[in-house]
């Protein structure tokens, strides 16, 4: 061929390839005639025998995984031994096809393109399986190297432009269009491609790396740990933890199973069912599953072990306890505790209250000894259908009011920011509220203004609210009382309940009041919201003070829409612009 390569008189321009060809250059070349022509004649049979039996079991391969559509009767085997009768009929269909053509030269440059496309992709393949360093890739030839399968590829696909580049163009674009075409259907099959080994080790590398880098605030993101129970039970919880997250940051959906209520893994909803709902609802988060003694425990340990280097959790979301007032002191004691022990982790805490929720149906009593997980039982959260998920709708215009009441680094102004750049939480705006004295009033609301244009985050308005230091009305006052007054006294001599020392604590008394206050203002400015959120206090050190902490939450959640009692763990997460 490139004896022939060169200038053409006769065309007056430069020919190469299978344009330069002008006469018969094998018999030329060859020392008999006769042999080549036999070569020749052993070597087409050879191919068409193996294109005729081979061709027909690949596609009829391609039919079972039903890659593409509108194919699939023609991969049906035969009853007896599964022979792609149908695929031997329509390969002998398109060879006599190219056959009626006449002229074999019109066709030769596409076949040939075809043939070294397809070794081309066997040699990348074999390469990247190399790469990959997968313990799977055991190659059985004796003298297989990764860098003459490089070699070869590159070798076939130069050779394709050789023949003719035009016809090479169209044979990388149609492999091209198929191979977006798979990509984008992502077809329900498992190949173990060298494609997936080539990614594992990528991510490896990548983590590794990552957990050398030192953490900075402009590189925070939300990685929050959601104890869900079984996620497809509990989805509003879900659905919010994903917008926060947004498919750009981490999320785990923990669910913590008793194992003295579950007496077998048949009763625990199966890890790829969970998968597969996560993946057909879009929702980019893992699943993990934990067999432990009690909820404290199960939470202590999933903030303990979930993630790998920097792909730690460090928000945990929980659904708020609604059953807190019929539950067994045990339940709430976990409950409680496990909101202390995440603070020590260095986390920060979010709940979800949703309204108008009735949860006792849950609560485990002597005549309803159903298996439960331990986070159905502790968190009494219920099992909803989709038309009962609210966040799963576009939500109505409204405001998303965020109560900011103690400085806890940022998180609960960032939280509410990311979900409303969510599509569904689109014609949400933010409402800050704030505290402040009436004499420095207009100066509180000047400097935050200020504060939050350095955060570049937008608002809808800003509302400093001097009230918040003032004292709360009798009847609020006496409805918290009454409320506390309930779990004043042992009853079953479990010492679970508020003990004398916390409720005179003189520190409690003004955290209670100002708890009091803010839950009469958060009624009074957010009850048309949409979502709120509000700073909670942190749980004191004292001991069995957990239905205390109960009441607190109680008095400034209840008879309000959805929302999110948080608090972060004072790391700054915000960054201004200076």
């Amino acid at each position: 061929m490139l004896r022939y390569a060169g200038w053409d008189e006769n065309l007056q321009k430069y020919v190469f390839g299978l344009s330069s060809l002008t006469g018969q250059v094998m018999p030329i070349l060859s020392a008999t005639y006769v042999i080549l022509t036999g070569g020749i004649v052993a070597a087409s049979l050879s191919s068409a025998i193996a294109s005729l039996v081979g061709a027909p079991k690949v596609f009829q391969a391609i039919c079972e995984d039903k890659l593409f559509p509108y194919v699939g009767f023609l991969g049906k085997g035969s009853p007896k031994d599964n022979e792609p009768r149908r695929g031997y009929l329509l390969t002998t269909l398109i060879g006599l096809a190219f056959v009626a053509v006449g002229e074999l030269n019109a066709i030769a440059s596409l076949i040939s393109n075809f043939f070294l496309i397809s070794y081309a992709l066997i040699n990348g393949a074999c390469f990247l399986g190399s790469v990959s360093n997968s313990p799977g890739w055991r190659p059985s030839f004796r003298f297989y190297n990764k860098w003459l399968a490089l070699l070869g590829f590159l070798s076939c696909s130069s050779m394709m432009f050789l023949i003719d580049y035009k016809t090479a163009l169209l044979t990388y674009f149609v492999i091209g269009a198929l191979f977006v075409y798979l990509l984008v259907r992502d077809p329900n099959v498992n190949w173990g491609t060298s494609t997936s080994a080539f990614a594992y080790l990528s991510t490896l590398h990548s983590i590794l790396k990552l957990q050398n880098s030192p953490d900075h605030v402009k590189t925070f993101r939300p990685q929050i740990l959601a104890v869900t129970g079984d996620p497809t039970k509990h989805q509003a919880l879900v659905t919010l933890v994903s917008a926060i997250t947004k498919n750009a940051s981490m999320m785990i959906c923990g669910n913590i199973i008793d194992r003295e209520t579950v007496e077998s893994a048949e009763a625990v909803p199966e890890y790829q069912e969970v998968k597969d709902w996560l993946s057909q609802n879009k929702i980019k988060s893992f699943y993990t599953p934990l067999f432990c003694s009690n909820f404290r425990l199960g939470v202590s340990c999933l903030l303990q072990t979930s993630g790998l280097g920097k792909f730690r959790p460090n928000v945990l979301f929980l659904g708020y306890k609604n059953n807190w007032q019929e539950a067994h002191p045990k339940d709430v004691e976990d409950y409680v505790n496990s909101i202390y022990d995440t603070f020590d982790f260095n986390c920060a805490v979010c709940i979800l209250r949703l309204p108008n929720k009735t949860f006792s149906e849950n609560v485990e009593t002597e005549n309803n000894r159903e298996l439960k997980t331990r986070c159905e039982t502790v968190l009494a959260m219920p099992a909803p259908t989709m038309e009962e998920n609210m966040f799963r709708v576009r939500q109505k215009k409204g405001t998303i009011d965020i109560w900011w009441l103690y400085d806890d680094g940022g998180l609960s102004i960032l939280i509410p920011h990311l979900v409303s750049l969510h599509w569904r939480w689109a014609g949400c705006q933010l409402r800050i509220f704030i505290s402040g004295s009436r004499s420095r009033q207009e100066q509180d609301y000047s400097k935050m203004i200020l504060l939050l244009q350095k955060f570049r985050i937008n608002i809808k308005c800003l509302n400093v609210i001097p009230e918040l230091k003032s004292k709360p009305s009798r009847q609020a006052w006496k409805e918290f009382e009454e409320l506390q007054k309930e779990f004043e006294t042992d009853h079953d001599e479990t010492n679970a309940f508020i003990p004398p020392a916390a409720k005179e604590d003189p520190m409690n008394k003004r955290i209670a009041k100002r708890n009091v206050r803010i839950g009469e203002l958060v009624r009074e400015h957010s009850k048309d919201a949409t979502l709120v959120v509000i700073n909670i206090p942190l749980p004191r050190q004292l001991e069995n003070a957990q239905y205390q902490y109960m009441c607190w939450l109680e008095t400034l959640s209840k008879g309000l829409p959805p929302t999110i009692l948080m608090r972060g763990n004072q790391e700054n997460v915000l960054t201004f612009y200076s």
